[in-house]
């Protein structure tokens, strides 16, 4: 099997359909796709779809292999000699990130919030809220979602979901996080059109994997990203 590299691909979800049709899925998918209705079937078919077609553009695997959950909830490969991915969709918008893990992606639209006040008393620390303030109304909404999504990479990468928010402590004046919720790494984060984007890698030093647009007939095409300096994931105790 190819090393694995990591890379991120965005499907818009109006082609997961189009898209599911040129895979080939597993029984359990299908069967786990038949039993949801509505918008539900569609991002869970279009994330299947759109992790069928990775695996055999990038490793020469015809249909998906078998999945399973682990504790949380967190969904991976039953054969642990296949790649760690990580599934995210907001808003027409959906993500995958493929390779050596833990992985973990996160994608937001910037859609205002009524609650914005609360949600940022809520969940962020007074090193975030001191910094938001400083920024200018009209980046405040986008500045906001790129905290969101770094935390939401890190649960996602170590499976615990939101409940590992308040083991996370973000210093945007100093790009750093800690927490012990994964062992180290990196955090990338970047803005496409009007989402956030934030990617969680193993190793101190990674860097932006290669990233493809997907479209329903399954061609790939360069991804075109907005980069922000990413921020070092400090190991636990550090």
């Amino acid at each position: 099997m190819p090393s694995m590299t990591e890379r991120l691909l965005y499907l818009p979800l109006s082609d997961g359909a189009a898209l599911a049709d040129r895979v080939v899925l597993d029984e359990a998918t299908v069967q786990r796709a038949a039993g949801l209705k509505g918008p539900r079937q569609s991002s869970y078919l279009a994330g299947r779809a759109l992790l069928a077609l990775a695996l055999r553009h990038f490793y020469g695997i015809s249909q998906l292999p078998e999945l399973v959950l682990e504790v949380h909830g967190r969904p991976r490969f039953a054969d642990p000699a296949l790649p760690d991915f990580s599934l995210s969709h907001s808003g027409e918008a959906l993500v995958l990130l493929l390779g050596d893990g833990p992985l973990g992606v996160d994608i937001e639209l910037h859609k205002p919030r009524r609650n914005l006040p609360k949600l940022m008393a809520a969940v962020l620390g007074e090193a975030e809220r001191g910094w938001l303030a400083e920024q200018g109304e009209a980046s405040q909404l986008a500045s906001f979602y790129r905290l969101w999504t770094l935390r939401e990479a890190i649960v996602k990468a170590s499976g615990r979901g939101i409940a590992g928010f308040s083991r996370i402590a973000i210093e945007p004046q100093t790009r750093t996080v800690r927490t012990d919720e994964v062992a180290g790494g990196s955090l990338l984060c970047a803005e496409l059109g009007s989402y956030s984007l934030a990617l969680c890698l193993p190793g101190a030093d990674a860097c932006w994997p290669e990233g493809f647009c997907c479209d329903g007939q399954g061609q790939l095409a360069p991804l075109p990203l907005r980069l922000h300096p990413g921020y070092r994931l400090l190991p636990p105790g550090a």
